[in-house]
Parts: structure tokens; sequence; C-alpha cells
């Protein structure tokens, strides 16, 4: 009897975690009152680099750091368990604004698909359409901007426009799940672009490896086809265009103007012994008026910063904070 029982007790430890799994739901409604009117969006606990697959989802405050809520609810990826069954989250990755406010964007660490995109009234697209790559942001439209996630089925669709110095970006209406344009970016032969934005007046930043394995920032005039190439992490356009805000290797943030390419240091975030960790970072967040600046540093405080004066003002913790246009 006592063998019978404990055989029956390592079955079920064994079986507990697809048990567990299979009570996840995707959250097809998950702010039945409609979005958040705080300011800033951020990821509250866990970090870029090591998730915690149980951690709270969304966070929401206010610029003053007022009026600071946190949502937990489930999503369901691409993945699956050994037996078939979908996995599911609750950490939301990365999470951006569209250009008007009313559109949030977040990636989830699945196979595709995993962006996620949740709209004014608080209902969640995205399970059904294909995956793009895991950090995405909105082009001028309002669509999600990315870069084919490789061997996905949109990847091999266009794979044909692909070329050896050029990184193909998409516009994708995740409501419909289908394309609504491509375009492409030079970069060097089997370099591959990330952290992908666009102003208003058309001007795309992104991020890639150099072959030298150098972190390297482009900033791309579409309509003139013109682009200037620099060292840097994470660069983050403010909403008309006219400026650049990205790390350097030593954790300054670094304001550029795009038209002079005059730059200027604005903080340093670095808070540890052993200097910058890109791996805690990611893009800052413009405030509406291009005066202000909102991060995180490598310790997981977010911060915002005046790009004029250098004030620095604590917010909350969390990670990849940004702030509605």
């Amino acid at each position: 009897m006592l063998r019978r029982n404990c055989c029956l007790l390592l079955f079920i430890i064994f079986l507990l975690p697809f048990m567990l799994t299979s009570c996840v739901t995707d959250s097809r409604n998950p702010f039945p009152d409609g979005l958040p009117d705080q300011d800033i969006v951020f990821m509250p606990d866990g970090s870029p680099v090591h998730m915690k697959s149980d951690g709270k989802t969304l966070g929401f405050i206010n610029s003053d750091g007022t009026n600071e809520i946190i949502f937990t609810f489930n999503i369901v990826g691409g993945a699956r368990s050994n037996f078939g069954i979908l996995l599911g989250t609750q950490q939301a990755n990365y999470p951006r604004w569209s250009e008007s406010g009313s559109l949030l964007a977040f990636s989830i660490r699945s196979t595709t698909p995993n962006i996620r995109m949740i709209d004014v009234q608080g209902k969640m697209y995205g399970k059904e359409c294909d995956g793009l790559d895991q950090v995405t942001t909105f082009d001028s439209s309002e669509n999600i901007l990315g870069v084919f996630k490789k061997y996905s089925p949109l990847y091999a669709a266009y794979q044909d426009q692909i070329t050896e110095n050029s990184s193909l970006v998409v516009s994708y209406n995740l409501k419909t799940c289908t394309v609504e344009y491509i375009f492409s970016v030079p970069v060097p032969k089997n370099s591959h672009l990330r952290y992908i934005a666009e102003a208003i007046n058309g001007i795309i930043s992104g991020e890639f490896y150099d072959p030298n394995d150098v972190n390297t920032i482009i900033v791309y005039n579409r309509l003139m086809q013109t682009y200037d190439i620099f060292p840097g992490y994470y660069p983050s356009l403010s909403k008309d265009g006219s400026s650049l805000a990205y790390f350097d290797e030593s954790g300054d943030i670094i304001v550029r103007n795009i038209d002079t390419k005059l730059e200027r240091i604005v903080i340093n975030i670095a808070t540890t012994e052993s200097g910058f960790d890109p791996s805690f970072s990611f893009l800052p967040g413009w405030s509406p008026d291009n005066k202000w600046l909102v991060y995180n540093n490598t310790q997981g405080e977010i911060y915002k910063v005046n790009i004029d004066t250098g004030e620095n003002i604590f917010l909350t913790y969390g990670w990849a904070p940004d702030w509605r246009p």
C-alpha cells in the first residue's frame, strides 16, 4: 500500500506542472474598463534578461509618480508542452504606446505568435497572428512595426525580398493579421535589425550588430534614402523625429539632434561597480513635449530626467518604461 501511494504521489507531482498549465487561459479583455489613464507603462518585475513566468503583467503610473497600479492576467503564447498543452505566462515584455496613446503593444517570451496589442477598450489582439520579433513598436499609422521572426511563415513568404545588405521591416496589422506594407533598411551583411521605431516625419531608427560585433544604431530617412550609423544601444526617437535618445557603452544617455548630428550627455545610469550593463536597459520613453525621458537603470529603478537641466526624479521600480504621447 505504501509503495502504491508513493507511486501515485510521484505521478501527481510529475503531472502537476501540466495540470496547472492547462488552467492558463488567454485573457481576451484584460482591461474591461479600458486601458488605464496613467501616463507611463512599465514591466512591474522580472528583468529583460531573466523573465519570471509567474510575474505580474503590466504596471501603470502617472509621470508625477502618483496613482501607480499593477495588473496581473494570463497570456497564452504559441509554445506547447510535451503533451501539446499551450503554455502560458503572466509576463508582458517591453510595453510600448502607439502614437495616439490609444493602443499598447508588448511581447511575450514564447514561440510565435508572440506579440500582443491592447486597444483603448481593453481588448487584446494577436493570438491568431503570425509572430514578429520580440521587441516591437508602432508605426505612424499605428500598426505594429518590426522585423520578421526568422523561420516564421511571414519570413518564408517574403524571403526573396531580403538582400545581403538590408533588413526587411514590416508594418503589421494585429487586428486583421495582415501585412500593410514592407520596406528595406540598409544594414551590413548578416546583420539583424532590432528595436525599430518610426517618428511622425518618417525617420526610422534601429539597432544592429555590425560585422565587428559593435552594437550600432542606424537613423534612416525613408524619403531621402539617407542614413547615419554610429555606436550605441536602444535608440529612441522623439515623437516629432527631431531628436534621438540612446545609451553609449558607458551608460550615458545621449540626446542627438537628427539634422545637425550634435550630441549631449543627459545623465549616466550605470549603478554597479562593473559599469553599464545593456542587458538591463531598454529604449528611453519620450514625454509628449520632448523635454523629459523616462528610463530604468540597471537596478530596476524607474526615473524621469529632464534633457535640458538633468533633473532626475525617481518614480517607481520596474523595467522598460514608456511615456504615453
